[in-house]
């Protein structure tokens, strides 16, 4: 006789494994066999408070109970009338939706609604079915501890900063008593100080071109020479460079009527040749960054292609592959400030205030020992005469 096969023991049922299981927290085994976890409030609940079912994680059972839990004070609050009546569902997809709606979306920078808006998209891809007001500061802090391990500090800290300023906005409306993404105690990241060397500039500009990126190569000699954000340099028409050798453009982050919004630049010397050659073939008019398909860049599209470029340029020079395209700008104001240019020329040619704000002096003006040997050797003892 053949020995009999051990008898396999089902895997318990994720809620079989908790001793109190918080209430309106549910499960059911799919006939693929794993199994769903959600939270599903009363039919009195959805109609007089607008709560939704909210998706729970089955893999992560103590995170999914502690959100099953939050849920439920949410509940008890809004029975307590901490929130107002809403049908519908006030969940954190509506709030972004509310928000953009509002004045306070309108009065934003073109530049940061579409930071903004990017940013969105992750958030409800996380949080959008989420109630707005079920967030407390320790589901937060554990989520922008998540963001610090899988994606690093920056998008952590600026996720959530983003987060804040929709809940700024929900608390205003009343959809949540206090800001949750307020007091986290994130670490702020020390500002970059990354400069790129000549040799560095040109061998990203080379491996633009052997990829065949010729608006790539430009771009790139565009920040270079001329120490503009990415979003300037995405926008410049081909009759913005005027026959006088000047670049006239608005400035995407500056507020508008302010003294930085509309700027007038002296084309560099060197650049000179590749906007005319750039002019000539657009016949006069147009985007004045292209890319490989001859059409003008998204962003999104160019990042991909500034990765290629730096990624070939790092095959010599292993250094580039951790620079960034917005190093170009910082590396601008160095080597303009060693060739003599003043805090406030630089500041001016970038549209900033990095001569009178810290932060942005520090990531601006980074420590030179060339600047330190001239102010050494500007010391001279005093000649009688």
């Amino acid at each position: 006789m053949s020995a009999r096969a051990p008898r396999r023991r089902k895997a318990a049922a994720p809620l079989d494994r908790v001793e109190d299981v918080p209430a309106r927290m549910r499960q059911r085994k799919r006939t693929s066999g794993t199994w769903r976890l959600w939270w599903e409030p009363t039919a009195a609940e959805r109609e007089a408070f607008g709560f939704e079912p909210v998706e729970l994680d089955p893999a992560r059972l103590t995170w999914s109970i502690r959100e099953a839990e939050a849920l439920n004070r949410a509940v008890e609050r809004a029975r307590a009338g901490l929130s107002v009546k809403a049908r519908g569902g006030r969940t954190v997809s509506k709030l972004v939706l509310e928000y953009r709606r509002s004045p306070a979306w309108a009065k934003l920078r073109p530049a940061t609604q579409r930071d903004y808006a990017a940013t969105f998209l992750r958030i409800e891809a996380k949080w959008g079915g989420t109630q707005a007001a079920a967030f407390t500061r320790p589901i937060l802090r554990e989520w922008y501890e998540t963001l610090y391990r899988e994606n690093g500090k920056w998008i952590a800290q600026h996720d959530l900063r983003v987060f804040s300023v929709l809940f700024g906005y929900g608390e205003l409306r009343g959809w949540v008593v206090v800001n949750p993404a307020t007091r986290l105690k994130m670490e702020t990241p020390a500002p970059r100080d990354r400069v790129l060397s000549w040799e560095e500039f040109d061998a990203l500009c080379a491996a633009a071109e052997d990829l065949g990126l010729a608006g790539m190569r430009l771009a790139i000699a565009v920040a270079w020479y001329q120490g503009q954000r990415q979003a300037d340099v995405l926008a410049a028409q081909v009759e913005h460079f005027g026959a006088d050798g000047m670049w006239r453009f608005l400035r995407s982050k500056a507020k508008a009527g302010s003294a930085q919004k509309a700027a007038v630049m002296p084309v560099h010397s060197e650049l000179a040749p590749m906007i005319e050659a750039r002019r000539a073939e657009a016949k006069g008019e147009g985007p004045l960054i292209l890319n490989a398909e001859g059409a003008a860049y998204l962003p999104d599209n160019f990042r991909t292609h500034f990765a290629k470029a730096r990624a070939r340029a790092a095959r010599t020079m292993p250094a580039i592959k951790e620079v960034q395209f917005r190093d170009l700008r910082r590396s601008w104001a160095w080597w303009a400030r060693e060739g003599g240019a003043s805090d406030r020329d630089r500041a001016d040619g970038m549209g900033n205030q990095a001569d009178r704000n810290a932060r942005l002096g520090v990531t601006y003006n980074p420590a030179s020992q060339a600047g330190a040997r001239r102010a050494v050797d500007a010391v001279r003892r005093p000649v009688k005469r």
